[in-house]
């Protein structure tokens, strides 16, 4: 995947996205990447709404490719010091 975003130029910035089409099981499925840029608070946006609004951009992502579920990883839990339940709330 790093070989990938490096590509593709994906930095990680607010809202840049990307899908990749992948086989998982022998099924087409899609790897979608979405940049949240800077955690830190930056002109009045905390890393929470920062981390809302990167959902936001997934359900269009996922909707573009015509997908009906997604799997979210939460590691970011510990950099935004809250809770995973806190972070699966967000919508």
């Amino acid at each position: 995947m790093a070989s990938i975003c490096k590509q593709r130029k994906f930095t990680g910035n607010a809202l840049e996205s990307f899908s990749v089409p992948i086989m998982n099981n022998g099924k087409a499925t899609y790897y979608t990447l979405v940049g949240l840029g800077g955690l830190e608070q930056k002109g009045g946006i905390s890393g929470i709404e920062r981390y809302r609004r990167a959902l936001g951009q997934l359900v269009k992502e996922v909707r573009a490719c015509g997908g009906a579920s997604v799997a979210i990883e939460l590691s970011l839990s510990d950099i935004l010091c809250v809770s995973k339940e806190y972070l699966a709330e967000q919508r």
